[in-house]
């Protein structure tokens, strides 16, 4: 999908104020899909962590 809007963006010339408006919402929206992928590695990883039963050892 980025891949597609970026070359959209990159059709617009230089002069056209559309074009940074394109690429700051483009970077925006890049960004927020990051963040959304990487809380949701985040809450995997804790709720895996919870799951697991600490049963106390023999000393050696």
């Amino acid at each position: 999908m980025f891949e597609r809007y970026f070359t959209e963006m990159r059709k617009l010339s230089h002069e056209d104020e559309l074009r940074y408006r394109y690429l700051i919402r483009g970077v925006k929206l890049l960004l927020e899909q990051r963040k959304s992928e990487s809380s949701k590695g985040f809450h995997r990883w804790r709720r895996c962590r919870q799951s697991e039963s600490i049963q106390p050892g023999t000393w050696d």
